[in-house]
């Protein structure tokens, strides 16, 4: 045991004064490097600031409370652009990539609700989070199943710690009464897309995929531009690698370029549409200002 706490007191010391040696000099350089990117670096957090204030203040912005679906699709992207904030703040760009992709995601989601039939749509995607629970406990129970019948003890104990851990506050009587209810409108063997009814007929029956959805709303460019190179970063595709090179060498620290520019040019163009597009649906007295605003901020901070 002596051994043992010789072994972790020396790394600690070690990784104690590497800390007080380095991160100065790592925040100095930071600060200095990204200097010429803080201005779309401040308007994301800026947007973000935006949505609070909307929030805050939605009882002059909003006639009514907005449905549940848009309210989660507003808060969700808020979140996101404060998380790419931070990413690229300190230049770490393959992170950004999944930000910037749940960010278009989010769009396309929102794009679908509000190309036609808007009520249902809403409906379908609020439901969802049902279908999503009782995916999560169908696929636990199956493997705790299996692994029962295969006598592996350790593996057993350990999913259902886990099973217990993720979903102990769940009901799941009721989410199965809740999901038998709405089970039609999704895939009857792979209920894995919120909008398999919509295009059902379409497809013959198979879940609708990314491609597919942007190209039925005129967006497969932008799907080949943002959710195409995005994935290339996530899935650590060879053709992403220069996102992580500095100085012809793969590196985890700070890494600044234009790319920062582009990566919050990009948020920023769907987050103006997110927004528009949730105000538009619920309304607002004040989207005429909130479009000028908005606009206005955009090229502010993209130059």
């Amino acid at each position: 045991m002596n051994e043992v706490n010789e072994i972790i007191s020396h790394y600690e010391n070690e990784l104690n004064d590497y800390k007080n040696h380095i991160l100065p000099q790592l925040n100095e350089s930071i600060i200095s490097v990204r200097i010429p990117y803080i201005l779309p670096i401040n308007g994301l957090l800026n947007f973000y600031m935006l949505a609070l204030y909307l929030l805050d203040n939605s009882k002059t912005f909003f006639t009514e409370p907005a449905k549940f679906p848009l309210n989660l699709i507003f808060t969700k992207t808020a979140t996101d652009l404060v998380s790419l904030h931070q990413c690229l703040s300190i230049g770490q760009r393959v992170s950004s990539s999944y930000i910037i992709r749940s960010i278009f995601e989010t769009y396309i989601d929102l794009k679908l609700i509000a190309d036609s039939d808007t009520e249902f749509r809403m409906k379908l995607y609020e439901d969802f989070m049902i279908v999503s629970k009782w995916n999560h406990y169908n696929n636990y129970k199956k493997y705790i199943v299996r692994l029962e019948s295969e006598r592996k003890t350790v593996e057993l104990k350990e999913a259902e710690q886990n099973f217990n851990t993720l979903l102990k506050n769940e009901d799941f009587e009721a989410v199965e009464r809740k999901y038998k209810n709405i089970s039609a409108n999704y895939h009857p063997k792979r209920p894995y897309h919120w909008a398999w009814f919509i295009f059902k007929d379409k497809l013959k029956g198979e879940n609708p995929k990314k491609n597919f959805i942007c190209e039925q709303l005129g967006l497969y460019s932008d799907y080949l531009q943002v959710y195409t190179s995005t994935s290339l970063a996530i899935h650590n595709d060879p053709l992403a690698i220069n996102l992580l090179i500095k100085k012809g060498y793969p590196t985890p620290s700070p890494n600044f370029s234009k790319n920062i520019t582009e990566f919050s040019g990009l948020a920023l163009s769907y987050t103006v549409e997110i927004f528009l597009i949730i105000f538009q649906l619920i309304q607002s007295p004040k989207y005429e200002e909130i479009e000028l605003y908005l606009n206005y901020m955009y090229h502010k901070y993209i130059k």
